[in-house]
């Protein structure tokens, strides 16, 4: 169904839309491209968040410049955009008749985004439960086997209100969370927790991983020490 609807979207889409930021101008748009682009998106309206919750569903507020294209790179478009950590959605502004609205783009594995320095692929993946489940990751590293990916989440974390004095109020909150997730020869990839044991067990306790960890001092804290011992990997060790 989505191949139909994909190659209808490029035979009416004008190639005006592969230079232009279209949601800031709808003239450019004709009545067909307006279709086009609804049936495209699939898209459902995004709830607004007015409460008395902490923080926030998003990492940035902010909209940003990116891009929407397929597979096939025959359907390519330029928008703004963020991420909606919490819902797992990436919401667009999008303008009819001149009317603003903020809308959540369809969830497709044939569709990549990007914007932000990131790119945005809708996937199915194991996570910490073993569980198959769909969202969308962040391509941290791609090599010639190995691929590594980042899943960030906001989790909400209830409110509580004191019973007594000795008890303590707590708001409800977002909270942030990252997950790190590896593929290996196109495998679905499996969650792997941020840790040097975790990833020396991955690489079957392999001498040569311990002793480069060990030469750069690497700490675990953050994904940037697992992306060097993957990129290590990949230029001195081809299975």
């Amino acid at each position: 169904m989505y191949q139909n609807l994909f190659l209808t979207v490029l035979i009416i889409i004008p190639s005006i839309l592969n230079s232009q930021s279209f949601q800031t101008d709808e003239r450019v748009w004709d009545m067909s491209s307006q279709r086009a682009f609804s049936d495209l998106g699939r898209m459902k309206t995004s709830k607004s968040n007015l409460s008395n919750i902490e923080g926030s569903k998003y990492f940035d507020l902010n909209f940003k410049e990116g891009t929407v294209e397929n597979y096939n790179k025959d359907i390519f478009f330029e928008t703004t955009m963020r991420y909606n950590a919490y819902d797992d959605e990436i919401e667009i502004i999008y303008i009819i008749n001149g009317k603003k609205t903020v809308r959540g783009l369809l969830k497709d594995k044939k569709i990549i985004i990007k914007f932000d320095g990131n790119k945005y692929q809708y996937l199915s993946f194991k996570n910490s439960k073993d569980r198959t489940v769909n969202g969308y990751l962040i391509d941290l590293f791609k090599g010639s086997k190995i691929q590594l990916y980042q899943k960030k989440r906001k989790k909400f974390l209830k409110g509580k209100i004191a019973k007594n004095s000795l008890d303590i109020s707590h708001s409800p909150k977002y909270v942030d969370d990252f997950e790190l997730y590896i593929s290996n020869d196109g495998s679905v990839p499996r969650y792997i927790k941020n840790s040097k044991k975790e990833l020396i067990n991955y690489f079957r306790k392999s001498e040569e991983i311990k002793k480069y960890i060990k030469s750069e001092k690497l700490k675990f804290d953050n994904f940037q020490s697992f992306v060097k011992v993957l990129d290590f990997h990949e230029n001195n060790y081809k299975d």
